[in-house]
């Protein structure tokens, strides 16, 4: 309440709508995104999940590189 309060008492519309799309969507849509929203538990499953993907991929011969990219 206190963050929606703040934007709207900008003075240029224009700017309270990129404030909302910079600041909020991020966080509501997904807590994915605001990854600092996470609890420690929630972030060390994450990172457990990752790191699992990361081996079977380098297992299997499919990883991401800057090489690969191009």
């Amino acid at each position: 309440m206190n963050a929606m309060k703040a934007i709207h008492s900008v003075r240029k519309k224009a700017l309270v709508g990129m404030i909302i799309t910079r600041v909020l969507d991020t966080t509501y849509v997904n807590p994915q995104w605001g990854i600092w929203s996470l609890s420690n538990a929630e972030l060390k499953a994450d990172l457990k999940f990752h790191s699992q993907l990361s081996s079977v991929a380098s297992v299997a011969g499919i990883s991401a590189s800057v090489q690969s990219g191009k």
